[in-house]
């Protein structure tokens, strides 16, 4: 999956409150359930990580676990086209994450990378991704917690930014019966939501093919 990283701050720069606000325009989502595969006690419990307060953290200690993940699981599938982690420079720039993967689980129930950060040096990394990627639970596995030698994972903010599944169809409704689909004239294929017709073959999306809307995993 082909994705741009933007690093917003440098590795002593603090994170732009407002990103963390309860009403952004960010369409930050919710999930159902937050889980952790290890946590240091319940002051730095998994739940931290999504509680929109850049002071507090989930942490892993290295002793507990090198690679522990945060899985967050939604009522209803979404679609995520934006993520955002908020590392631990506020204490020290040694607690920097250096390497972690963002994944979402299949139907099947196997775990697929769509994100690889590796060698990172910045506090707050954000991706808007070029393609999104459409399940119901995801997860942050860490793969090295801290620059140097040390692995303890110390992560203030893991944010997936996007809408339900449900209310994307809802707003694409209207367009596949706009004139402007080829498909409506009986000329089948396959069209993205511009009403270009793909002629390679279908990638992760939201597609209209002969007619119907059609989600791609």
């Amino acid at each position: 999956m082909s994705f741009d990283v933007t690093a917003f701050s440098s590795i002593t720069t603090e994170i732009d409150y407002k990103e963390l606000g309860a009403n952004t325009e960010d369409n930050r989502l919710i999930p159902k359930t937050v889980s952790a595969s290890h946590q240091n006690g319940t002051n730095e419990a998994g739940k931290f990580a999504n509680d929109k307060n850049p002071t507090t953290k989930w942490c892993a200690t290295s002793s507990q676990s090198k690679t522990p993940y945060l899985q967050y699981t939604f009522a209803e599938p979404v679609r995520i086209d934006r993520w955002m982690v908020l590392c631990a420079a506020r204490e020290s720039g040694g607690y920097v994450a250096e390497a972690f993967k963002l994944q979402y689980q299949t139907d099947n129930g196997t775990w697929v990378d769509f994100a690889d950060i590796t060698s990172n040096q910045m506090n707050k990394v954000s991706c808007s991704m070029d393609e999104p990627v459409v399940a119901q639970s995801f997860r942050l596995q860490m793969v090295h917690g801290e620059q140097g030698d040390g692995y303890t994972t110390r992560i203030y903010e893991f944010a997936l930014y996007g809408q339900t599944v449900r209310d994307y169809e809802d707003g694409i409704q209207p367009l596949i019966q706009d004139s402007k689909f080829k498909i409506q004239n009986g000329e089948g294929g396959a069209y993205d939501l511009s009403g270009r017709k793909i002629d390679s073959s279908l990638k992760s999306g939201v597609y209209i093919v002969n007619g119907r809307k059609k989600i791609l995993p």
